[in-house]
């Protein structure tokens, strides 16, 4: 009897270990998420998160959240404020690493909890390899800055 014990306990060891090493395995994700950088806001409206994808679905949030495009990608921005005023203006930049502004635009909100609103860019010859930036402003305040990049 106890020469079966002595024979389990190292096989029972061995079966622990193997699960305690399989339930610690981390698999890399195929194509991560942007994070993005939310200033304090000392307004009624602040930056919840900012998203960057591919597309945008009828509720305006992002399908998949990425950080890595390629060239002929359209690339949408869902940015979601949170609080509630009579009115705040996102003004928004796409910025290429040597800081060149690619588009600018605005949207004027009303407020009345959380809210996604959806900005893009698109470019017919393809976008350069390289790294970007979307910072979007409220009320002339920077808000928040997401970077991403564009690869071949």
């Amino acid at each position: 009897m106890n020469l079966k014990r002595a024979a389990v306990l190292p096989l029972l060891l061995l079966a622990c270990l193997c699960v305690s090493m399989t339930a610690c395995k981390q698999q890399a994700p195929a194509q991560s998420a942007a994070k993005a950088v939310i200033a304090p806001s000392k307004s009624a409206v602040s930056i919840a998160r900012i998203d960057l994808g591919t597309s945008v679905g009828a509720d305006l949030t992002v399908g998949k959240s990425i950080a890595t495009f390629v060239p002929a990608d359209t690339i949408y921005a869902a940015v979601t404020t949170a609080g509630i005023a009579p009115s705040a203006k996102l003004d928004v930049r796409w910025l290429f690493e040597d800081g060149s502004v690619l588009k600018q635009s605005s949207q004027t909100l009303t407020p009345t909890g959380p809210t996604i609103t959806d900005f893009n860019i698109a470019n017919p010859e393809g976008w350069p390899a390289g790294r970007y930036k979307f910072e979007v402003s409220i009320d002339g305040v920077p808000a928040g800055v997401i970077e991403y990049r564009v690869t071949p």
